[in-house]
């Protein structure tokens, strides 16, 4: 039993004389049997072997004190209040000289007074030879290759014992003895970390650092899971022929696992033909294996435990990793496929897992235990991940559903009854005629009603895969889990059925090329205005317009509409069209503009081949090509530099998103809802009441609310990652989404959020909006995209016969809420109105300069004009306002800024520091709700980001889900879940400094001392009653006396002369009487005849037999001498 709770300190150098056990003097003494047993030799300290003894520690003391590595931001801190100027520089102290270069910080650049403080060490502990043992090849004396740490301690003796002799020899050589006196503290440094930039192909000793961080490193070891056996791993196939909750494992994995199965006496006979058409695998038989194989006239006995093969029905635990939530291991039932050499798969069941057939592989275990396998399959099967999990329908179901329902083909009477064939129940009476419509209609409950969709039990419109999995398979969900699944089945058959007769296809004729010359090629400003922001809206703004152009050409019943989100979402969206015909857009680096990054005397630029300081939207990523017409050279190389973030490398994008979710496992792994239903996360009240039905599944006492939100967080987190971060069809001002956002949330970064920022109000009348945009709204002659001419008139009359005309476009100035006399007005508010006089009809606008004596206006003069012409402000006031769908967006106000207007109770900020600044934390909290919601589309449950939220608003104050924020929102007594999280080494040494004691409470605490954790069923505690115990005790104590005085009594009653008398009545009902005993010599029963006639089936009206009359003569003997039987030849018929 392990003690509640561990202190952390640092051994003073008392402490560590008197705990050591060896006192080492130079590099041999390492191996030195006073510190331990090996296998040849026992312990000289302890004396025991090397399976008994523990280990010892022993001590070397150096010539100088080193600087502890641990303490290295602590002796830089000492330093500076010294006044001398010091830094840590990969992991060593670093100060300045006479000559103002840095050095490695040593005992001879202070007083031998300061060698007292605590981050000098004079005593180097000495580890025991069990934590570092050598290895040894087996057959050879010499052949012993040391352990990593035994070298690097070897090198720091070795390098003290070379100092002492520098100091023996000449002890005036400060010089060498400085020089000497540093490669030992780098030395000791590398005893703790490596060193920074090792090339990977020359192995580095490793450090004690090593042996704690990473997921090779005590802690995280301790946390993953291990390799069991009992498993297997192949590479993964479909087959729309398995069912959903199945599992097809070749013959090579399926008679490989086994399975344990005890011999009862109800099973008896069941395990006899296992063991006899060679089944099983091995026999378990008081301890000992038996194969049998080489085993003749091996019979089962009771209480044996037999290892069979797997058989169909069985079930697995099927995993893919990584691991990211509940759902990426279920249980599915086997069944053995007798060819191929892959898993298979229903198609329809790889959305929780993240799979595809791309060469993914999964991982099968074989729980052992009868426990486990029934946890498995009451708890963990796949109909209970259909709702949960997201399994349902996948491209071909989706494609086929929608156009089955949507186009409403005629089937012919073969088709329709051929697709018939795979539903476990229809009606024939409701098929009126052979079309899609009536074939869905027989998948669907007759008390379905969807409004538009599905009613009076009729399909009336099309169903797509967002009906069919948020509606349909939700609503058969609830009547029966039996049922949902036979949907997926029955409709993932039908498709492969149908798709197999009628087929489906697209390609480039589906682009329809020969109307290309029709899509309209609009001129944008491609000039760089405003921030990052602004650029991007713009981008979004002209991709929009090239999208609207592209899908026009398209026919409605075009292939490549149907298949994408357009239509039945089975596969892709309208961003995939528009790339490939219109324009890619505006492409995004890390959530932003592709910056420059070529500095040089001259400016910078993104392309070598880009002129410098080129402020252009073409230079920073918006690409006007698409796909079917090709890009340019600078337009390949921009797309190559998104797409090796966003699209091409994965793995890096993997590693991003499951280090994210990390964070959020290990800040809400404690989140637990108590038995009267609040929230709690180590002792914080998070929710005072949390309702049971907030979630499908009852949330019950003990449910792990807290990881169950991070697992569902985490997995949307992923599917964001592998989203792309282009946006198509976007013209409000909210472009900031995904990863970034998310990240941007949930690590508080001020900054990203403060570029984010927008002050919206929702519900806002668009009359209210038009006047609010024509006040407020900040707008430039240049933002209506004019096109500018010069012109000459035929009379001057105190003109310059030069002159200038702007035409605007209408469909742009009436978006922007902009008529000629607000342009007119513009330029009669500036300083122009002197010298020019701004005249309009219809769109164009003419420009005449007033000039003295008819001069004409040179041509760099009107450049210039043109110039402060395009910059004159229209309105505004500092700020860009946006409205779409009933939402009044801001950008460039703050918040306290925007509180100024009358309906400031209305107002939101996506910046949820400046709301937690402005309004409060409760404020900050249900912002952060409507943000999460908004990045992950609503696609996580409600109470999951409610979790979230309460925890980082908790303490009044923002927390991250960052290193930083889980160690602020713990306690000091939580320093083994820090330590299990990251920095194990630091984060123990800061604990030791402030001698913090750390508590075996959380989660990750439990599972390092191996204690069941306070989670599901080890939620509950068993009380103690030793009073009431020994009152049970004794009862039961009394009971079983009168027990064998009962029994006594019935065996002298057996003994007596009258064996007929009756037994009492309340014995017979107390006591059952005795199985006959064993009889090795008693007849087996005889063996199963499959060709024996079966008995006569029970007739009611058949006559009973006659009963036995003891008077009744015998039947007469059999005499084949006698002739019983004479034919009738006398008989005349006639």
């Amino acid at each position: 039993m392990f003690k509640k709770n561990v202190k952390f300190s640092w051994l003073s150098d008392e402490e560590l004389l008197k705990l050591s056990k060896c006192k080492v003097t130079c590099s041999e003494d390492l191996n030195s049997n006073k510190l331990g047993a090996t296998i040849e030799n026992n312990c000289l300290t302890c004396g025991l072997d090397f399976k008994s003894c523990p280990g010892h520690f022993g001590h070397y003391e150096f010539k100088y004190p080193l600087v502890h590595p641990l303490h290295s931001q602590e002796t830089r801190v000492a330093l500076k209040k010294k006044k001398k100027q010091a830094r840590v520089f990969q992991n060593t102290v670093q100060i300045k000289d006479s000559t103002k270069a840095w050095k490695t910080f040593t005992a001879l650049d202070v007083d031998a007074d300061c060698w007292k403080e605590s981050y000098f060490c004079k005593y180097l502990p000495i580890s025991s030879i069990h934590v570092r043992p050598a290895c040894v090849t087996a057959g050879t004396r010499t052949g012993v290759s040391q352990n990593d740490i035994t070298h690097r301690l070897a090198s720091l003796i070795r390098l003290d014992q070379n100092l002492r002799i520098s100091i023996q020899l000449n002890d005036e050589n400060v010089v060498e003895h400085r020089r000497i006196l540093i490669r030992l503290q780098i030395a000791y440094v590398l005893l703790f970390w490596p060193p920074p930039g090792i090339a990977s192909a020359n192995r580095e000793l490793s450090c004690l650092s090593m042996r704690f961080k990473g997921k090779e490193g005590r802690c995280r070891s301790t946390l993953l899971g291990k390799r069991v056996d009992y498993s297997a791993r192949s590479v993964i196939s479909s087959d729309s022929f398995i069912d959903v909750d199945e599992i097809g494992l070749p013959l090579e994995i399926a008679d490989k696992l086994t399975v344990k199965e005890h011999v009862c006496s109800w099973n008896f006979g069941h395990m006899s033909n296992l063991l006899a058409n060679k089944k099983v695998k091995c026999v378990e038989r008081n301890g000992c294996m038996i194969d049998p194989k080489y085993r003749r006239n091996l019979y089962p006995q009771l209480g044996d435990v037999f290892h069979r093969y797997l058989k169909d029905g069985d079930y697995v635990l099927a995993n893919r990793q990584p691991t990211l939530w509940r759902s990426s291991i279920q249980a599915m039932k086997v069944r053995r496929m007798p060819r191929g050499r892959s898993i298979r798969l229903n198609v329809d069941v790889t959305p929780p897992f993240n799979a595809d057939f791309d060469g993914d592989e999964m991982c099968v275990f074989v729980p052992q235990n009868i426990d486990a396998r029934g946890e498995m399959h009451a708890l963990m099967a796949t109909p209970e991940h259909i709702v949960v999990g997201g399994v349902g329908i996948v491209q071909d179901a989706a494609l086929c559903i929608w156009i089955l329902s949507h186009e409403n083909p005629f089937l012919g009477k073969t088709l329709f009854f051929d697709c018939l064939m795979h539903v476990p129940r229809f009606d024939l009476s409701k098929v009126v005629t052979y079309d899609g419509r009536n074939l869905i209609q027989q998948l669907l409950p007759h008390d379905l009603v969807i409004p538009g969709i599905i009613e009076n039990q009729t399909i009336v419109a099309g169903i797509n895969k967002k009906v069919t999995k948020k509606k349909i398979l939700r609503f058969i969900y609830k009547q029966s889990k039996k049922k949902a699944v036979e949907f997926i089945n029955s409709l993932q058959r039908i498709s492969a059925e149908y798709f197999a007769r009628r087929g489906f296809s697209v390609g480039l004729s589906c682009l329809e090329p020969d109307k290309l010359h029709l899509i309209k090629q609009h001129k944008h400003d491609m000039q760089i205005q405003g921030d990052d922001w602004e650029v991007i809206r713009r981008g979004m703004q002209y991709k929009e317009t090239n999208a609207h152009a592209a899908k026009s050409i398209l026919r409605e019943n075009n292939r490549f509409l149907t298949l994408t989100s357009e239509r039945s979402c089975a596969k892709g969206s309208l961003l995939n069209i528009i790339q490939m015909l219109s324009s890619l857009g505006q492409q995004f680096f890390k959530g932003g503009l592709i910056n420059t990054y070529r500095p040089s005397e001259r400016g910078n630029r993104v392309l070598s081949s880009d002129p410098f300081n080129k402020k252009q939207m073409n230079s920073h990523g918006y690409i006007e090509s698409a796909f079917l017409k090709g890009l340019n050279p600078q337009e390949l190389f921009l797309h190559a530099i998104s797409s090796r973030l966003s699209l091409l490398d994965t793995a890096l994008k993997t590693a991003t998103s499951g280090y994210a979710s990390r964070r959020l496992w290990k800040s809400m792994e404690d989140c637990i809802v108590q038995y009267d239903m609040s929230l709690r996360c180590n002792g914080r009240m998070l929710m005072f009441k949390v309702d049971p039905n907030a979630l499908t599944n009852t949330i019950e006492p003990g449910y792990a609310a807290g990881l169950e939100a991070a697992e569902k967080i985490g997995q949307m987190i992923m599917q964001l990652t592998l989203n792309t971060f282009h946006l198509a069809g976007t013209n409000n001002a909210t472009v900031t989404q995904g990863v970034p956002r998310l990240e941007a949330l949930i690590n508080v970064w001020t900054k990203k959020q403060g570029q984010q920022r927008l002050i919206y109000e929702e519900n806002i009348d668009p009359w209210k909006a038009h006047c609010i945009i024509l006040e407020e709204d900040t707008l430039y002659i240049k933002d209506l995209e004019p096109q500018c001419t010069t012109i000459h008139f035929k009379r001057s009359n105190g003109r310059s016969p030069k002159s200038l005309r702007f035409t605007f476009q209408d469909k742009k100035c009436i978006r922007k809420r902009v008529t000629m006399w607000h342009i007119e007005d513009a330029i009669f508010r500036s300083k122009l109105s002197k010298y020019c006089l701004a005249t309009s009809k219809g769109t164009q606008l003419s420009i005449v300069i007033q000039t003295p004596n008819n001069e004409q206006v040179p041509m760099e003069l009107l450049q210039e004009m043109k110039d402060i012409i395009l910059n004159l402000c229209i309105r505004g006031k500092g700020q860009n306002i946006f409205y779409n769908n009933g939402t009044l967006e801001r950008k460039g106000v703050s918040m306290l800024k925007a509180f100024e207007q009358p309906d400031w109770k209305h107002l939101h900020s996506t910046s949820i520091i400046e709301t937690a600044e402005t309004l409060g934390i409760s404020a900050a909290k249900d912002q952060l709700i409507i943000e999460l919601n908004k990045v992950f589309n609503n696609g996580v449950d409600l109470f999951d980001i409610q979790c979230l939220a309460e925890w980082m608003c908790n303490k009044g104050k923002l927390t991250s889900t960052t290193r930083s924020g889980i160690a602020s929102f713990y306690e000091e007594e939580n320093v083994l879940k820090c330590m299990a999280f990251e920095r194990t080494l630091r984060t123990a040494a800061k604990a030791a400094t402030m001698g913090t004691k750390a508590s075996f409470k959380g989660l990750s605490e439990k599972i390092l001392v191996n204690d069941l954790i306070d989670t599901g069923s080890g939620f509950c505690d068993i009380i103690h009653d030793n009073e009431a115990f020994i009152q049970y005790n004794d009862e039961m104590e009394t009971k079983r006396k009168e027990q064998e005085e009962r029994k006594r009594k019935i065996e002298e009653d057996d003994s007596d002369d009258e064996p007929w008398l009756p037994a009492p009545e309340h014995l017979l009902q107390e006591h059952r009487p005795r199985s006959p005993a064993y009889n090795p010599f008693r007849p087996r029963s005889p063996a199963y005849n499959p060709n024996r006639p079966p008995s006569p089936v029970y007739n009611p009206n058949r006559p009973p037999s006659p009963t036995y009359d003891p008077n009744r003569p015998p039947s007469p003997t059999y005499d084949p001498n006698i002739v019983y039987y004479k034919p009738l030849t006398d008989i005349n018929y006639a």
